[in-house]
């Protein structure tokens, strides 16, 4: 969808009656619909500036469309807006002469928007230019593209956060948002370009806690919880010593300990440890000599954790730690204990780290399994995750592969930092393979983003 946008020319200047007349820039914005209807001179009468005519012409209008909008800022300056129905040829407008005015037109559907925004956009685009005070015409073209609305709920920021955050689109030429962190929090809705987007902090000091990609769908609002945390001067990582390969009734010990950044050892008494193992095809697989499959430890490096291999299964070790600084790190580490021979592929599984970290991150474990439910060792097979709802950053490409000499599985990072608003997600795994004419497909549900 184009717009075509003619500047006519006229020598606006001030006069006796302009100074009798109203001489702020916000009574021109206020009355900026009946000076529509106006020549060019009276349009000089309410600012002592130099004022040109834009006359903005309109193409073909997807019938989706019920009004079309257009806005003129100085700088965060209104200049001057107008609504009016598709069917109307061209919109005439006076804008200061020579000096740099942002243009944006909306078009707009029928269907309510977010509170703030009205009816719900269809199309938005935006071109920076001067117009001349010149007596021939000036062509501009503003190209509509699909948009959508991204809604930023912010909750408190950390004290002394007042800082610049940019949602910046992932295509160069596409606008963005600016927000300012506070301390009180906010919420904005915004219309922007439908497509992806990701967000930074300016100050060093404080980083985004959900850096992964944001979505906004055209035509409909996509939420994002814009939350940030202090930049760890001293990145800590967890490391889990555990073979990957186990046999049935073996005895091994689960060591948890951590790095700092000068990769020697990380000591933190204060430390709370806490450590899970999820087993399939049947829970227990995995176990203390107890029979526990989870609990927590103080301190690291933690006390080993003996476990015992009570049958074939595959295992998943997690630990969070939060440390006595308050940072919080994860880790995992996938066990396979070894059962009968290996079985051809009959499902393909697909398992989370953390459901309820979607939005921030976590890991995606995908496995091949056979009859037994064991993994399908010295399998290939293509995945294809691109059914998957787009809210959903897939960490990499969707077409991915499971190797035979990856034993049966594959793990990815995921996140989900935006959606629609009390929306689950849906994360969808398809596996096949073009030599044995095998394919399967699991589903993963993402809840909806737990709203502050």
């Amino acid at each position: 969808m184009r717009l075509l946008t003619v500047a006519g020319a006229t020598s606006a200047r001030s006069s006796s009656r302009a100074r009798r007349a109203v001489s702020s820039r916000r009574a021109l914005v206020l009355t900026a619909a009946v000076l529509l209807a106006l020549a060019p001179w009276a349009l000089a009468a309410c600012s002592s500036e130099p004022f040109s005519t834009v006359e903005i012409g309109l193409s073909t209008v997807p019938p989706s469309v019920t009004s079309v909008t257009v806005v003129v800022r100085r700088g965060e300056e209104l200049v001057v807006s107008a609504t009016v129905p598709p069917s109307r040829a061209s919109i005439s407008l006076g804008v200061p002469a020579e000096i740099p005015l942002e243009f944006t037109v909306l078009a707009r559907t029928n269907r309510p928007g977010p509170a703030g925004i009205g009816r719900m956009p269809a199309y938005v685009g935006r071109v920076l230019r001067s117009i001349p005070l010149a007596a021939d015409a000036t062509r501009v073209a503003v190209t509509l593209r699909p948009a959508g609305v991204l809604t930023v709920i912010a909750p408190p920021a950390p004290e002394g956060a007042g800082t610049t955050v940019h949602v910046v689109s992932d295509e160069a030429e596409a606008a963005g948002v600016v927000l300012r962190a506070r301390e009180d929090g906010f919420v904005g809705s915004y219309v922007v370009r439908a497509g992806t987007f990701r967000a930074r902090s300016d100050d060093e000091r404080f980083v985004v806690d959900a850096p992964g990609r944001i979505f906004v769908a055209r035509e409909s609002e996509s939420v994002f919880v814009l939350s940030l945390r202090e930049f760890a001067d001293e990145p800590v990582t967890l490391d889990l010593d555990i073979p990957e390969l186990l046999e049935a009734l073996a005895e091994e010990e689960l060591t948890i300990t951590a790095t700092g950044a000068d990769h020697e050892r990380y000591v933190d008494p204060d430390a709370e440890v806490a450590w899970r193992i999820d087993t399939a095809p049947v829970a227990g697989g995995l176990v203390t000599p107890d029979g526990d499959a989870a609990g927590t430890l103080m301190g690291l490096p933690a006390d080993p954790i003996a476990l015992v291999a009570v049958q074939a299964t595959r295992a998943w070790v997690h630990v969070k730690a939060l440390l006595g600084s308050g940072v919080e790190i994860t880790a995992s580490r996938v066990v396979e204990v070894q059962g009968a021979r290996s079985g051809p592929p009959v499902a393909v599984v697909a398992r989370v780290t953390d459901i309820d970290a979607r939005r921030t991150g976590t890991q995606l474990l995908i496995e091949l399994v056979d009859a037994n439910g064991a993994y399908a060792l010295g399998s290939t097979v293509t995945l294809d995750l691109s059914a998957s709802d787009p809210w959903i950053d897939l960490g990499g490409a969707p077409i991915a592969s499971i190797k035979a000499r990856d034993r049966g599985r594959t793990l990815r990072e995921i996140s989900a930092p935006s959606g629609p608003r009390q929306q689950p997600l849906t994360l969808v795994v398809s596996a096949s393979s073009t030599v044995t004419g095998f394919t399967a497909t699991t589903t993963v549900t993402l809840q909806p983003l737990d709203l502050p």
